[in-house]
């Protein structure tokens, strides 16, 4: 029993270890509801990736390959709730038109992503008038 612990252990840091080496990952705090908030008063880890197309939200805690939330670049708007706190963290609600994620995100990550999605080329021009077609990134978990 205990062997078996320590293999998910060791796959969980492994797999924490690799996203958060990928370019384009940082670590957040995903904040649902108040009832999910822990005792310190922070919500669920989180790592949020992004690439040319989508932005990803993987749970620290999981074995499972599949992000927790997908939105597309051309959906998605970033808005701030509030100023920053002392610790240097923002909270930041990501829409991506159906459903909405609100998140504790450091402050130099919030505007990583902003320049991010403002960089980006826009539906409506060029080629990018349709969806872009997702192209799975290579990932090791």
């Amino acid at each position: 029993m205990a062997l078996i612990v320590l293999i998910v252990g060791a796959v969980l840091w492994w797999r924490r270890r690799t996203l958060l080496r990928t370019p384009g990952t940082f670590k957040a705090r995903f904040v649902a509801s108040p009832d999910q908030i822990d005792s310190q008063g922070q919500g669920a880890r989180v790592i949020l990736c992004y690439n040319e197309t989508t932005v990803e939200l993987m749970t620290v805690f999981s074995v499972s390959p599949l992000p927790r939330w997908t939105a597309p670049r051309h959906r998605l708007d970033i808005k701030r709730l509030g100023p920053a706190r002392k610790e240097g963290w923002v909270r930041v609600r990501l829409e991506d038109g159906a459903k909405a994620q609100e998140l504790l995100m450091d402050e130099i990550n919030v505007s990583e992503l902003a320049t991010w999605l403002e960089s980006g080329p826009s539906i409506g021009i060029g080629i990018w008038r349709d969806e872009p077609i997702r192209r799975q990134r290579r990932r090791f978990f």
